[in-house]
C-alpha cells in the first residue's frame, strides 16, 4: 500500500478509468467506478488486483449496466443487490405545479449530521449513506443541487440532483418516515427537475430497489419509466484469485 492513493483514478494498461476509494467509512471495503465505456477481461483483472494490493478485503462496484456486469461476472464477482433504473425525458413537458406554501431550503454543511439520520432512517443498512458516500454521491456529477425541505424548522427530508452535460440524475431523495406521504417528497423532485430543465439537459435517470415501491410510483407519477435494463451492484471477495 505504501506510496499509493487510497482514492483517486486508476488508468489499465488498456486506457480504461476507474474511479477508486473506500466504500463508505469501511476501511476494509473498497469500491470501483467505471469510467466511460465497457472494461474489458484485462482492465477488470488489472483494477481489482490494483485494489486487492490497496489491502481492501472486499471489492464492491458502482450500479453497473448488464455490458458492464458480464466482463465483471466472468471474473468471478457475484451479485450484491440489484436495481430498477428509471429515465425521464424532457420531450415529456414538465407539469403545472400546485405551489404551496412550502419552498426547499439550501442543505448546508451543518444540516449533515440531521440528512445523514433521515437517510439512515430511510433505507436498508446497505444502501445507507455515511459522510463519505454522502460527499461521493455529491461529486459523482459537474454540477449538484443540494435541498431540504423542512417541517416546524426541522428537516423532514433532502435530496441530491446532479447535472452532467446532457444527462440529468436524481442522486438521493430521503424522506423521514413519518413525514412520507405529505408530499415532501414530490415537493423535492419537482425542484430537481425545475433545475434539471434550466441546466438544459435531455434526460434525467434515478435507481432505486425493486422493492421500493413508494418511491417508484412517485416517479412515475413525474413521467419516469422504467428502463428494462436493471442495473446490479456487484462484490468480489479478497479471497478470489486475481
Amino acid at each position: 500500500m505504501l506510496g499509493k492513493q487510497l482514492q483517486g483514478v486508476f488508468t489499465t494498461s488498456t486506457g480504461c478509468k476507474f474511479k477508486y476509494g473506500p466504500w463508505k467509512s469501511e476501511s476494509s471495503h473498497g469500491l470501483i467506478v467505471p469510467l466511460k465505456g465497457i472494461p474489458d477481461q484485462h482492465a477488470v483483472q488489472e483494477v481489482s488486483k490494483f485494489m486487492s494490493e490497496l489491502e481492501y478485503s472486499e471489492i464492491l462496484t458502482s450500479p453497473l449496466t448488464p455490458a458492464e456486469k458480464s466482463q465483471f461476472l466472468q471474473f468471478e464477482y457475484t451479485v450484491e443487490e440489484t436495481l430498477i433504473l428509471m429515465k425521464r425525458s424532457f420531450d415529456i413537458p414538465l407539469q403545472a405545479q400546485n405551489r404551496k406554501k412550502l419552498s426547499t431550503h439550501k442543505l448546508r454543511k451543518k444540516d449533515l449530521e440531521e440528512v445523514l439520520k433521515i437517510d439512515h432512517a430511510s433505507f436498508d443498512t446497505f444502501w445507507q449513506f455515511d459522510e463519505n458516500a454522502f460527499l461521493n454521491a455529491k461529486k459523482a456529477t459537474p454540477y449538484a443541487r443540494l435541498r431540504v425541505v423542512k417541517k416546524n424548522n426541522q428537516i423532514a427530508g433532502y435530496a441530491i440532483t446532479g447535472a452532467g452535460i446532457k444527462e440529468g440524475f436524481i442522486q438521493r431523495l430521503a424522506i423521514f418516515p413519518e413525514h412520507q406521504n405529505c408530499g415532501f417528497g414530490t415537493l423535492l423532485l419537482n425542484d430537481g427537475l425545475d433545475w434539471l430543465h434550466r441546466k438544459g439537459v435531455s434526460n434525467v435517470w434515478v435507481n432505486t430497489q425493486p422493492t421500493n415501491e413508494a418511491a417508484i410510483n412517485l416517479y412515475k407519477k413525474s413521467k419516469f419509466e422504467i428502463n428494462k435494463d436493471e442495473l446490479s451492484v456487484l462484490r468480489l471477495s479478497n479471497g478470489m484469485q486475481i
